[in-house]
């Protein structure tokens, strides 16, 4: 048996299976091992730290990129209060 084939089925799944399986696991890792499973709690703060690292740069670019893209290079400095405000509703 190829050593890959696992990775090759879970990459084939849709996305949305993949959080269910995951969310399953966890929670049946939870439950299983109760208090023992704070051994992963530093990995677990690890893990959530990396992703507050990614989230508030993209977050960020996001928002300049936005502003940035109908005009030229000068609106950046230039923010408008629309740029701030919430799209009007339909």
């Amino acid at each position: 048996m190829n050593p890959t084939a696992p990775w090759r089925l879970w990459a084939r799944l849709p996305l949305w299976q993949q959080i269910l399986i995951g969310l399953t696991l966890g929670v049946i890792t939870g439950i299983v091992f109760k208090q023992d499973v704070l051994v992963l709690a530093p990995i677990a703060a690890l893990f959530l730290n990396a992703i507050k690292m990614l989230i508030v740069p993209l977050v960020f670019a996001s928002l300049v990129a936005g502003r940035a893209a109908p005009n030229s290079a000068v609106s950046v400095s230039r923010p408008s209060p629309s740029t701030w405000s919430p799209p009007p509703s339909r």
